[in-house]
Parts: C-alpha cells; structure tokens; sequence
C-alpha cells in the first residue's frame, strides 16, 4: 500500500511540478518570502525574529505563518526554494496518508484494501486542502498531520505511554511548521 499512496500522492501534486522552480498563482510568493527570511537571517547568524524584508519590517518569529522547523530548510540547501517547498509538500501529503492508513486499519477496522485506500484518499485528498496548497498556503500544510495527532490520542488513551509523546512532537512540529491556523 506505501507505493499505492506514494502513487496517488506523486499524481495530486503533480501539477505543482509543471514548472517546478515557479511559484505559483495566489499567495505562494508571501510564502517563499516567509521561508526566504528564515533562511536569509540563518545566513547572517541571526535568530529569526525580524523579518526586514516585509512591510518595511515585521515580526517574523510572532507571525503565525512563518514556519520555523520545517524541512523546506533542509531541502533550500542543496535545491532553489520553490522546489524544497513543492517537495515538502508531497511529503506532508505522503504523511497524511500514512496517518489515515493507521486510523482506518487500526482504529476504524477497514481490512479491505479498496476501501481502505479509497477512505485514505477522501481526507488526504480532499479540495479544501488542496486548494489552500495549489494557492501557496503552506500553513495549513499540518492538518495532513492531524491524523497522526488523533492516532497518537487513541494509543494514549489505550494506556501507551509512546502515543503522548509522539503526538505531542507532532502537535510541537506542527505549531512550529506554521500549523496555529489548524
């Protein structure tokens, strides 16, 4: 099932990947800036709390929408930033498979393998998600994490020690992921 997902999740994005070193329609240029401040203020030795290039100057820290850990950073080392971002964005989709996998497997019940993908899907690949991504918003990038997060809740509750802790990194992750809008 991983390559039925990585499949289905590498045909979604596809379209981002037409030209994969332009920024798309909508706000993906603020976004870019967001991830751009970030990387330029590590550059010069700088924590990112200003962001000088927006508005004649701005919280960059504060802002909800800048995302502080995230592997875009990672990925801008060795690629042009719009193609980390368009990447991160397949991998989170790629996440948010895997997390509705475990929640209709394990926690709904679902043995079919149809009917199991077919539930994965209308989450993971649905048009409110999507469009908030086709239009730059990567903020809202973590509610393919949400999954996870109620996974983690219900091992917790079965008394595993292991879901409070992982899921409190994903939580942790996704506020720092510029995750406050979800």
């Amino acid at each position: 099932l991983c390559a039925m997902y990585a499949a289905l999740s590498v045909a979604f994005c596809w379209p981002l990947f037409a030209h994969p070193l332009a920024a798309g329609p909508g706000d993906w240029d603020q976004h870019i800036l967001y991830y751009a401040a970030v990387l330029r203020n590590a550059a010069f030795g700088d924590l990112p709390f200003w962001n000088p290039w927006y508005c004649g100057g701005n919280v960059l820290w504060a802002n909800p929408q800048v995302s502080l850990v995230s592997p875009v950073y990672l990925l801008a080392l060795v690629m042009p930033l719009t193609l980390a971002m368009k990447i991160n964005i397949l991998a989170h989709y790629l996440v948010g498979c895997f997390g509705m996998h475990l929640i209709v497997r394990r926690i709904i019940g679902v043995r079919g393998t149809a009917v199991t993908v077919y539930l994965v899907s209308l989450f993971v690949f649905s048009g409110a998600i999507a469009v908030h991504l086709s239009a730059g918003h990567t903020v809202y990038l973590p509610v393919l994490l949400l999954p996870l997060v109620v996974y983690c809740f219900w091992q917790a509750s079965a008394g595993k020690t292991r879901g409070v802790v992982l899921g409190g990194a994903v939580v942790g992750f996704s506020i720092l992921n510029g995750g406050m809008h979800v």
